[in-house]
């Protein structure tokens, strides 16, 4: 499938039109900056690769009823973040977009501004050195490995937070590695547009006593 506007249109028939107006527009600031925020080759591939693979989360999302708070881990060019919290159109959800490079974090700080998203604020810190918050939803993408992004964010777990993680190929090895410190139910669900790309759904994440 070819890199499009209507490509993406097609994949994903329930974005709004406002919604593509405004990743139209969060596509071009990408584009624009003249640090890479994305690789080379990707910057060919930003509807498909970027924003459908980062939309892909929002069925695992529960429409919320009260307000819930959601953490984005290394967000970069607030990837998945940004795609996610414009298709939610939710005023029910808080997102935190955590980066630890200034520059990206700034980055994602101007198009919170330019894009008038009232929902997300960027958070420029390590995730293992942001204190007193706890989210309802932890989401990454092409950050690390599982078991390291547990050990990295376990303290802003609650009771009933569910983490959705981007993983390729690879994903049963890090499960296995994962299971060796930490007991967790999971579910896999794989691209029907990219075999071997997965969200990886947790739930009842607790650090095992072996």
């Amino acid at each position: 499938m070819d890199d499009s506007l209507a490509s993406f249109s097609l994949l994903n028939p329930c974005v709004s039109r406002e919604t593509i107006q405004k990743l139209s527009q969060y596509r071009d600031f990408i584009l624009s900056v003249k640090f890479n925020l994305i690789s080379k080759n990707d910057k060919k591939n930003i509807w498909i690769r970027h924003f459908h693979d980062s939309i892909r989360l929002v069925r695992h999302i529960e429409k919320p009823s009260e307000n819930i708070a959601i953490i984005d881990i290394g967000s970069g060019a607030g990837l998945p973040g940004i795609p996610v919290s414009l298709a939610l159109d939710s005023d029910y959800i808080n997102f935190k977009l955590c980066e630890s490079s200034q520059k990206k974090s700034n980055f994602i700080e101007y198009c919170i501004k330019e894009l008038k998203l009232n929902n997300i604020n960027a958070i420029n810190s390590r995730v293992e050195n942001i204190q007193n918050s706890k989210y309802d939803y932890i989401i990454s993408r092409a950050v690390t490995k599982i078991n390291d992004l547990f050990s990295i964010s376990y303290h802003l777990i609650k009771k009933n937070t569910i983490f959705l993680i981007h993983k390729g190929i690879h994903v049963d090895i890090e499960i296995k590695e994962a299971t060796r410190y930490w007991d967790f139910e999971y579910k896999l669900y794989e691209d029907s547009l990219n075999k071997g790309s997965y969200i990886f759904e947790v739930k009842n994440l607790i650090k095992s006593d072996t």
